[in-house]
């Protein structure tokens, strides 16, 4: 439970009005990955182009990839400062498909965090309202752990803009 603490902490700490709802993408992602990219490749990438060659690029959002899994196997890649610092778009766009093939979804390890997240709040590890945590819990549980946008706080905050990479991929950016 520390790795799964740490991970939330660091998330926290860069994302302070995020929600219990992007808690749980944060999670999904981690144990799930990035897979859902090739069912549409073309749309993707047309997604992901148009993206590399607009997001914004705060001063503060300076970092390039962040851990996503409390088993630091996967990374979210944000676009704008991969971008700024002299990315190029190609290099990474074969990583993410690559990182969709080959990551090894877990939905075991979902759960295991997801579980482990519901007791830090109850321990007051962390700063989420159990009621509210619960309330999620069970709608997710009752639509058996599905994908799930960021909320809208989280968007109109932070303005996502990032993609999944693969650990083993990460050296090649």
């Amino acid at each position: 439970m520390r790795d799964l603490f740490e991970l939330l902490s660091y998330h926290l700490k860069r994302y302070p009005e995020m929600e219990v709802q992007d808690v749980y993408k944060l999670l999904y992602q981690g144990a799930i990955g990035g897979a859902h990219i090739l069912d549409d490749r073309f749309s993707a990438f047309e997604s992901f182009l148009r993206e590399f060659a607009t997001s914004p690029c705060r001063e503060e959002d300076a970092v390039i990839y962040e851990p996503a899994s409390p088993l630091r196997d996967i990374f979210r890649v944000h676009i704008a400062p991969y971008r700024n610092a002299g990315g190029v778009p190609y290099i990474l766009w074969r990583e993410i498909v690559e990182s969709a093939r080959i990551f090894p979804e877990n939905k075991g390890n979902l759960l295991s965090w997801w579980s482990g997240f519901r007791e830090l709040v109850r321990m007051g590890r962390l700063p989420f309202d159990i009621k509210e945590v619960e309330e999620f819990s069970a709608y997710i549980s009752k639509k058996g752990f599905p994908p799930v946008h960021h909320s809208g706080v989280f968007v109109e905050k932070y303005k996502p803009s990032y993609r999944l990479i693969y650990f083993e991929f990460i050296k090649d950016l």
